[in-house]
């Protein structure tokens, strides 16, 4: 009955995120499942489509950071999955999937906070502009481009619009600092 009733009001959750939850709850997801789990409909098996989903999302997200400094709204998200899989359960196409990542991603405008504060302190006005006058006058990167992919979605300017359902979490980005820093290296 709560099946039927069940209205679907997120996001599609497609093979990879099956991987993930599987690798979260200690199963190996290229473990073939178990014939309760093919009984029930509901499920979306990841196994090896879900790994090629994971690489194949790496690539979209590297392209997406080389076209645009601001396009950092998927990027938390991924480093989720692709941390998850080098904690559980890594395959051939998760680890190629981290190393496309760590390889390809390319800096964000908050690969450049450090230099931003230092000039201008915590006025976020035009941020974006003047990051971007910063790079054009000689600002160097002060992370990496994973964790500035992280800090700048989670900016203070963008967490102050929580209350109209856009937001971030400073605190958030802080917390993933040394994750990010020990499983996703260069």
């Amino acid at each position: 009955m709560c099946r039927v009733t069940n209205v679907f009001s997120g996001d599609l959750i497609g093979p990879a995120t099956t991987n993930l939850w599987r690798r979260a709850v200690g199963v190996d997801p290229m473990t073939p499942a178990s014939v309760d789990d093919l009984l029930d409909a509901t499920v979306i098996y990841g196994g090896s489509v879900g790994e090629g989903e994971l690489l194949t999302d790496s690539q979209i997200r590297v392209e997406a950071s080389r076209r645009n400094k601001d396009d950092t709204g998927d990027d938390l998200n991924h480093i989720v999955h692709l941390v998850m899989s080098k904690l559980r359960s890594p395959s051939a196409l998760s680890t190629a999937a981290v190393s496309t990542y760590v390889s390809g991603r390319a800096e964000s405008y908050g690969s450049y906070l450090g230099a931003y504060y230092a000039a201008y302190g915590n006025d976020t006005t035009d941020m974006t502009g003047r990051i971007q006058r910063g790079i054009a006058s000689g600002w160097k990167p002060d992370v990496s481009e994973m964790y500035g992919a992280v800090r700048w979605y989670h900016r203070p300017s963008i967490s102050a619009k929580i209350s109209t359902g856009i937001g971030a979490n400073p605190a958030l980005a802080e917390l993933w600092r040394p994750i990010i820093a020990h499983y996703l290296k260069r």
